[in-house]
């Protein structure tokens, strides 16, 4: 399902646990603002602990008073197995006149078993998804070096494409394990961001 799909739900009506496909606050916010007549419970965070889980399902638990709607946002950086395990029931079950929004960057942050009990909504024209393939299809090195610099100004979601692209089926592990530490280079050095874009350019 496309993004512009989804806002034009009423999603009430129709399904209770979809995963949104993005970390952009400009596009949660429109689902806020579509949604703004339902109680809304914000759960946001670095990482989704088992403590964090338990709180969810606790408060989630309660079904709102005199059948008013709910929509439980959840968004943190990271989301751990076993917590994810944890909320499996809740998200399988669901709970009255409840809907839960789930947002990730990429489908590989979540087991198979959350992604089976979930519709996925897939945010297009994202512009880190259209630079990472312009970046990847350009032979010219003139032309690449132009749109890293634009990388380097939006990069939230470039790296998460190539990986989904090019690591989620088949792994050549020598290649993804030099991917990896280009992409933890890539955050942790901020000035040498463009020399780290032009090794991984090597890697495709």
């Amino acid at each position: 399902m496309k993004f512009k799909e989804f806002l034009d739900l009423n999603i009430f009506d129709n399904f209770h646990f979809y995963t949104i496909l993005t970390k952009d606050k400009k596009k949660i916010q429109k689902i806020k603002d579509k949604n703004n007549d339902v109680e809304i419970k914000n759960y946001q965070g670095e990482r989704l602990t088992m403590a964090e889980s338990r709180k969810i399902k606790s408060e989630v638990s309660i079904i709102p008073p005199s059948n008013k709607k709910r929509l439980v946002l959840i968004n943190y950086d990271f989301f751990a197995e076993d917590s994810q395990n944890a909320l499996l029931k809740t998200f399988e079950e669901g709970v009255k006149n409840t809907v839960f929004l789930l947002f990730v960057k990429s489908k590989n942050d979540l087991l198979k078993t959350i992604l089976s009990r979930t519709l996925v909504v897939e945010v297009e024209n994202n512009f880190e998804s259209e630079l990472a393939e312009k970046f990847l299809k350009e032979k010219s090195w003139k032309k690449r070096e132009k749109l890293l610099d634009k990388i380097k100004e939006k990069d939230s979601g470039f790296w998460e494409v190539l990986e989904e692209r090019y690591f989620q089926e088949d792994k050549n592990f020598e290649k993804y394990e030099k991917f990896l530490e280009l992409k933890k280079a890539y955050f942790q050095n901020g000035n040498d961001k463009k020399k780290i874009l032009i090794v991984l350019g090597l890697l495709f």
